[in-house]
């Protein structure tokens, strides 16, 4: 239900101007020219007489409403303040597209599903970010679910951040100094991070350089307060990436590395496990998180504290000019017609 009002309610006072001024004019009309009102009124009785003035008035009125723009105001729903703020951390590198077939879901996709599930049940803010190389943030922190699921479904893919690799504690200090420099994640507590675990940064995969970020990251992650909760997407026996042709049809083929060799990945879970337990946080098997294990982890760490307030946002706004454009013609044909019979 929405609230009837009128856009341009001021006309209505020209109309109470202007009734009285038709109804003298009309007086004055009857006592000048007596003979001109029986032309047209010389087989009229009283109650005729009342109807062609009641006919008038409503041609007059539907008028001035559709000049005076009626129309409903639908408010949104009631705002609840979220819960809790949250940033999205996955894996949008090359290696994402692995899977364990060709007819199963990549790493990717099945990441962008257990997301969409959170941001649907969850009340919360959530803020997505792809990495591979770099970290990118695709939405701001925001409690619109619709506009993050269309992030998901349409620019959302492997490969989109344009940089080699798939380099974790880059894309955690990218959060930490977010954190820092801010104020708008000043409650971000957790960091939810979608990953094979394999630590591969531009140049190199595993070196004890890229080792040494992670941990001096985590490091600055505990230090400002963020939990970094962990989902493994992937398999310890390794999944390949399947060459499609442009139909879409697998070629028999798979993605192969620079030294010819079929490119696997494989989770590791040990990285994993250990990034959540040096900041706090949980680790989760993507298979777990499907089944809701996650979901309900993350609910145990909202606020209990929330706001509830009355929506005074309009979302829609629904015009009725039209009711009165109908009333207004079939009035004046009522009165066209009416005005045929008293000739009669």
């Amino acid at each position: 239900m929405g609230v009837f009002n009128f856009e341009n309610p001021k006309v209505f006072w020209y109309l109470v101007v202007i009734l009285p001024l038709v109804f003298a004019l009309f007086v004055v009309s009857y006592s000048k020219d007596k003979k001109l009102l029986k032309r047209f009124y010389r087989k009229a009785s009283k109650t005729k007489n009342v109807i062609s003035s009641i006919l008038i008035s409503v041609v007059f009125i539907s008028l001035f409403a559709i000049l005076a723009k009626p129309q409903e105001e639908i408010f949104g729903p009631p705002s609840i303040s979220p819960k809790g703020d949250y940033v999205i951390l996955v894996d949008t590198s090359n290696s994402s597209m692995a899977k364990s077939d060709i007819f199963t879901k990549s790493e990717l996709d099945i990441s962008k599903d257990i997301v969409d599930s959170l941001i649907t049940s969850i009340s919360a803010r959530f803020q997505l970010f792809g990495y591979a190389g770099i970290a990118i943030h695709f939405t701001p922190l925001t409690q619109n679910i619709d506009y993050i699921r269309t992030v998901l479904d349409n620019n959302f893919y492997a490969g989109i951040v344009p940089a080699p690799g798939s380099d974790i504690g880059e894309a955690i200090y990218t959060i930490i100094q977010l954190k820092k420099d801010n104020p708008q994640y000043a409650n971000v507590e957790y960091v939810i991070l979608f990953s094979d675990g394999d630590l591969r940064t531009r140049n190199s995969v595993g070196d004890q350089a890229s080792i040494n970020k992670l941990v001096a990251a985590l490091g600055e992650a505990s230090a400002q307060n963020i939990k970094i909760i962990t989902v493994g997407v992937g398999s310890a026996s390794g999944w390949r990436i399947p060459i499609l042709d442009n139909l879409g049809n697998f070629t028999g083929e798979y993605v192969k590395d620079r030294n010819g060799v079929e490119f696997v990945s494989f989770l590791n879970e040990t990285n994993l496990r250990t990034i959540a337990e040096m900041t706090g946080g949980e680790y989760f098997y993507w298979e777990e998180a499907q089944d809701g294990s996650l979901e309900r982890y993350i609910r145990s760490t909202l606020s209990d504290s929330f706001t509830y307030t009355p929506s005074q946002e309009v979302v829609d706004v629904k015009e009725y000019y039209y009711v009165y454009s109908w009333i207004l013609v079939g009035s004046v044909f009522i009165l066209v017609l009416f005005r045929k019979s008293l000739r009669i």
